[in-house]
Order: C-alpha cells, then sequence, then structure tokens
C-alpha cells in the first residue's frame, strides 16, 4: 500500500525462505512493527539473516524487532 504522503510503496520480491544473504538490514518502526514482533518467522528471519558480518540498523520502535532477534 502506498504511503498517502509520498506515493512510497516497498513491495517483496522474495520470500524468507529464499532471500539470498542481505548485506544491509534496516527494520521500519512505526504502527506496524506490532505484526513482526509477534511473528516467529519474522524474528527468526532477522537473526538467520544477522548471523553473518553485516550492517544492521532500524527506525524508532524496529528496534524491538532486533532486540526479540537477539542481535542488538
Amino acid at each position: 500500500m502506498p504511503c498517502p504522503a509520498t506515493g512510497l510503496s516497498l513491495v517483496p520480491t522474495t520470500t524468507f525462505a529464499t532471500c539470498e544473504p542481505l548485506e544491509l538490514i534496516c527494520v521500519p518502526g512505526g504502527f506496524g512493527v506490532s505484526a513482526p514482533i509477534a511473528d516467529a518467522a519474522s524474528i527468526e528471519f532477522v537473526r538467520r539473516q544477522a548471523a553473518r558480518p553485516h550492517y544492521g540498523t532500524s527506525v524508532c520502535t524496529g528496534a524491538f524487532v532486533l532486540g526479540l532477534a537477539g542481535v542488538l
């Protein structure tokens, strides 16, 4: 769904299962963070991706996802 203010959309092009190792993870925060916090697959994806050297960051409450994944 595009952002009403800017029209920006983020559209997935892969799944957790088929995603290649990432060089950068940026977990957004805000009102939508409660869904990934409650989703074990999302937390495990972040944990698995963070097991190798990379850059990891978050915005606002996205840090809770990194914390649950044990990568802070």
